[in-house]
């Protein structure tokens, strides 16, 4: 039991590590003190940027924003003050339930900033969801449209829930026990060579809390109940690391507590009884709750949603 807990209290500071290691190592990212972040995006090249924090490009622009944020939309470098821009806001969740949250439409008036730029700046909404899609379309005096641009923000920070289900190792197996005949009518309990061996436990259901994280390492932790074929549940909870971004396999380790066959108290391996009297092989074991360790490799249950724009 002691080395039980003293790995387990290792594993959990690993997990810590990584957590608060995680942000620091290969971070090319600037914190800003305020809430609001600014996307700026310029008419003359067509061309979007990110103030004061650095963005990840893919096929496509994409930028980082932080939990509870309020963003704010800027076009700049406008041909004509008669001008007009639509932002449209998509805020998604990532869940098993649904995908698409909130629709916001905004309509702003352009003004001069001081070097005499025509601009556009609308402040949206708090950002509270896993990701957030700004459609900007601009169209001129004549309500013709001119272009339309999109860009998209993931969200990072904020404590998240998500359930993930899969196969799960412990180290709990269920003692069983036969006899070994003897002299003088009588029988030692004698314990099955089959014990230990290890059987996966298929399926199980974890909960994570975990931490929306900048890449597509979250740190966190899993609790969870299995129950095996012959009914027993077992509980789980330990650090847990997932891997991925909108579909996440989770790896868990940490504490185990299932019941486990047992001998008895009044019983010893090897302890003689009379043929006569001797109790069912059955009889000698009972269950009592014991904590030993887990690991499971599980896939996130969230729903299936298209490929980014």
């Amino acid at each position: 039991m002691k080395k039980t807990i003293a790995t387990l209290a290792s594993v959990l500071f690993l997990n810590f590590s990584l957590l608060y290691g995680q942000e620091e190592k290969g971070n090319d990212h600037k914190e800003i003190n305020s809430l609001q972040r600014t996307f700026v995006f310029d008419f003359t090249t067509k061309l979007w940027t990110y103030s004061e924090e650095s963005k990840y490009r893919k096929r496509k622009v994409y930028f980082l924003i932080p939990y509870k944020s309020q963003p704010a939309i800027r076009v700049i470098h406008l041909p004509s003050i008669d001008y007009k821009v639509k932002i449209e806001t998509a805020f998604f969740d990532v869940t098993p339930k649904t995908e698409a949250v909130k629709n916001d439409t905004t309509f702003k008036l352009f003004e001069k900033n001081k070097e005499d730029n025509i601009v556009y700046t609308e402040t949206m909404n708090v950002v509270d969801s896993d990701e957030v899609n700004y459609t900007v379309t601009i169209s001129d005096e004549n309500d013709k449209i001119v272009h339309i641009t999109q860009v998209y923000a993931k969200v990072y920070g904020g404590l998240k829930i998500d359930l993930s289900t899969g196969v799960l190792f412990h180290n709990l197996f269920d003692e069983s026990y036969g006899y070994v005949a003897g002299a003088n009518s009588q029988s030692s309990i004698s314990k099955d060579k089959n014990n230990g061996v290890v059987k996966p436990l298929f399926p199980v259901v974890l909960t994570h809390f975990y931490w929306r994280a900048k890449g597509i390492i979250s740190p966190g932790f899993s609790l969870g109940l299995g129950i095996d074929d012959s009914g027993k549940a077992g509980y789980y909870l330990g650090p847990a690391v997932l891997l991925g971004d909108r579909q996440r396999a989770v790896i868990s380790l940490g504490l185990a507590l299932r019941p486990t066959n047992t001998l008895k108290g009044r019983y010893a391996e090897g302890q003689l009884l009379d043929d006569s009297s001797k109790p069912d092989v059955s009889d000698l074991v009972e269950s009592v709750y014991k904590a030993g360790l887990f690991f499971g490799i599980t896939y996130n249950l969230t729903a299936k949603i298209e490929k980014r724009q």
